[in-house]
């Protein structure tokens, strides 16, 4: 099988030539190449990160029978398309679980202890700003996922109260589950950590964000469309929010007046991005790949 590789997933030469010998060794053909420069269209098999993949896109190899999302979410993929040509996919779940967890409630302490003000207080020789701590807090999780239930967790251990939403109730977890409307008018942080469906576009919009607690904080480390921004924008003019914390937008460009609005703080998309999480990734992505060339199934 012809395998190809369009995408910099943060590998070394040494962990690509490993790869490569490994392929070559089963008899397969292995190559690097990019979006921008795509020779190989007849590939069986193609890797990509989170780059757009539409409809055009599969239509230019016809002879894929394995997209391999090196990601969680496979929203920038036309998954209709996939399966109306017999094409299968299979994507790392839960390669960054622990890295999107980590920068969750650190954005949670960051916001509660208002680390901002602090560190300009230090610089300026000024008396700390006082702060906040997570126990007591009622925290409400939007998706009770891998991620969800790792957030919950740790919250739960610093003594938060932990409440969650999703389309279906978990059996077996130690949180209370509660409608979205009753969730967000008692949370006193809410954090998401649902996929983008159609279902869930703009989760959150005017009419969710009217029902939360003023000074409630807000943490999307999940999809940037799980947000109507917009509204968020309203929401934040009318000082709904004591602190905002977005690692994903709606749009890839970054609103100034957000990044100017001294509530709100924005990571460029960093949850999933340590050395750790890449490592996994791309072990989990090559254990399926390998899957599915011995068994014609990368599950």
């Amino acid at each position: 099988m012809k395998i190809v590789l369009l995408e910099d997933l943060k590998q070394s030469k040494e962990e690509l030539n490993k790869t490569k010998e490994v392929f070559q060794k089963k008899g397969h053909d292995f190559k690097i190449e990019s979006f921008d420069h795509i020779q190989t269209n007849d590939a069986d098999i193609v890797i990509i990160g989170n780059h757009p993949f539409p409809k055009e896109m599969f239509s230019f190899f016809p002879e894929l029978k394995l997209l391999a999302v090196a990601f969680t979410g496979l929203d920038h993929v036309d998954q209709d398309y996939a399966k109306e040509h017999g094409i299968l996919i299979c994507n790392a779940s839960g390669y960054a679980t622990s890295s999107v967890t980590e920068l969750t409630i650190s954005a949670m302490i960051f916001l509660l202890r208002k680390f901002d003000q602090q560190i300009s207080c230090a610089k300026e020789n000024k008396i700390g700003i006082l702060g906040n701590t997570l126990e007591g807090k009622t925290v409400g999780i939007l998706g009770l996922g891998k991620i969800g239930k790792q957030v919950a967790t740790i919250c739960q251990m610093f003594g938060a109260n932990i409440l969650y939403y999703q389309r279906r109730k978990e059996e077996n977890v130690p949180y209370a589950y509660e409608s979205l409307e009753t969730l967000l008018k008692k949370s006193d942080l809410i954090s998401l950590h649902c996929p983008l469906t159609k279902e869930t576009n703009h989760l959150l919009s005017e009419k969710e964000f009217s029902l939360m607690k003023k000074g409630v904080y807000l943490i999307n480390t999940a999809r940037g469309g799980l947000l109507c921004q917009e509204d968020l924008k309203k929401a934040l003019k009318e000082e709904k929010f004591a602190g905002v914390f977005l690692d994903v937008l709606e749009k890839d460009s970054y609103p100034s007046d957000l990044l100017s609005n001294s509530k709100v703080f924005i990571t460029p998309h960093i949850g999933y991005y340590t050395k750790e999480a890449m490592k996994k990734r791309w072990e989990i992505l090559l254990e399926k790949i390998l899957e599915f060339i011995e068994k014609n199934t990368p599950y």
